[in-house]
């Protein structure tokens, strides 16, 4: 029979200690989860964008720019401005969202830029204007010094017919996915036929590496880039400049990339969410795990976006729209896919060092482009985890501020 004695005093204050430490611990847990948005989910206005579109009630070109913000582009830098009126909209690079020693020659600003033109692109045709894109000519540079935009392009907005692209519909449904993929589902012959014929009025291609033999040797260029890429501090971190830990950052920022698109389950996206931000070194090795474990290990296929001049201003923007086409088309299928750009990124740090073409000579060793050059790797694949949203700026963000809607 238990005994009714009374606690003693010092056991009564130790069990009033464990009860006080508890109490804190899950209010400290519970502030955390909340601070960190564990189950927010894509909630805020961060993630707004992506709901709203398409509008259910066109107004003006609104609708334009608001396809251009949810298109695919490095880091989730967003790195865009728009002079918009009713005749044409000019696109502009924004510099200060440049990715410094990563793209020291704005190559991969530059495919963004591209990828969100394709969508406005087709954003207009669907409001029943006829767009034409004029890019302004030149090679890729750094930006003069104290310059913020710098003008890219201009899509012309004659009058056409109402239609519905069949790529509309993947616009505010494509993400990019990092979490594990089928290794086991090949990709259909059909859909890498189709992709290919995807570039037939661009100046840009896709190679598709589909055996088991050539994406080992691929991959192996990835992965080993990968290390060189973690091994240069500068390159670090300029990276790590973009990473969103923090709900708040998440939400003020709006741009970025978040935990929970890192493609991790769960668990350990939660866990990851209610633990401190990693440190950089912690980060690099999980990031350079996931490339060999995740991201290689579970590819159905491995691609390159191709060009003859990667450092072309016009060839760079045909690579992004032909990027953004081809995710859109796989959204549509439901595959993912994963940019693994490690190797060109390489390519450019070596070259603004002056260190020669070790980084050219490696992807040249595994890929026959019969000339041409790669801008952009990816990893293509049936996902086991769905994607989540990447925070996106407003329409009013990203418009210049001596035009409107």
């Amino acid at each position: 029979m238990p005994s009714s004695r009374p606690a003693s005093p010092i056991r009564r204050r130790l069990l009033k200690g464990a009860g006080l430490g508890l109490i804190f611990a899950g209010s400290a847990l519970a502030w955390r989860s909340y601070r960190n948005g564990v189950f927010a989910g894509a909630g805020g206005p961060a993630f707004a964008s992506w709901r709203e579109f398409p509008p259910r009630q066109p107004v003006g070109m609104r609708p334009i720019v608001q396809a251009a913000v949810l298109a695919a582009n490095p880091h989730n830098t967003q790195p865009w401005g728009f002079d918009v009126t009713s005749d044409y909209i000019d696109v502009y690079a924004d510099h200060g969202r440049a990715l410094g020693p990563i793209d020291p020659f704005l190559r991969e600003l530059f495919i963004g830029l591209g990828c969100a033109i394709e969508n406005m692109v087709i954003a207009a045709t669907a409001f029943g204007l006829a767009p034409q894109v004029v890019v302004a000519p030149g090679p890729l540079a750094a930006p003069p010094a104290g310059e913020r935009y710098g003008l890219v392009a201009r899509i012309l907005l004659g009058l056409g017919e109402v239609g519905t692209p069949p790529l509309l519909a993947a616009i505010a449904r494509r993400h990019t996915n990092r979490g594990p993929y089928d290794p086991g589902r090949a990709l259909p012959l059909a859909t890498v036929t189709a992709w290919s014929r995807l570039d037939e009025d661009l100046d840009a291609a896709v190679v598709l590496v589909t055996s088991a033999a050539e994406r080992a040797r691929l991959g192996h260029v990835v992965l080993s880039a990968t290390r060189a890429f973690v091994a240069d501090a500068d390159l670090v971190d300029a990276s790590h400049r973009w990473l969103r830990t923090d709900w708040g950052a998440v939400q003020a920022y709006r741009d970025g990339l978040t935990i929970d698109g890192l493609g991790l389950s769960f668990p350990v996206t939660t866990a990851a969410m209610l633990l401190p931000a990693p440190s950089v070194e912690q980060a690099n090795h999980a990031w350079l795990e996931a490339t060999e474990q995740v991201h290689l290990a579970t590819a159905a296929a491995l691609g390159a976006i191709t060009v003859a001049d990667p450092y072309d201003r016009a060839q760079t923007i045909a690579a992004g729209r032909l990027w953004q086409r081809i995710h859109l088309s796989a959204t549509l299928e439901g595959i993912a896919l994963q940019p693994l750009n490690q190797p060109v990124e390489m390519v450019d740090r070596e070259r603004a060092l002056g260190r020669g073409d070790t980084a050219v000579r490696a992807i040249a060793n595994v890929l026959d482009l019969g000339g041409r050059r790669p801008t952009l790797i990816f990893r293509a694949g049936y996902p086991l985890r769905a994607a989540r949203p990447s925070p996106r700026r407003d329409v009013e963000d990203v418009i210049l501020p001596r035009r409107s809607l």
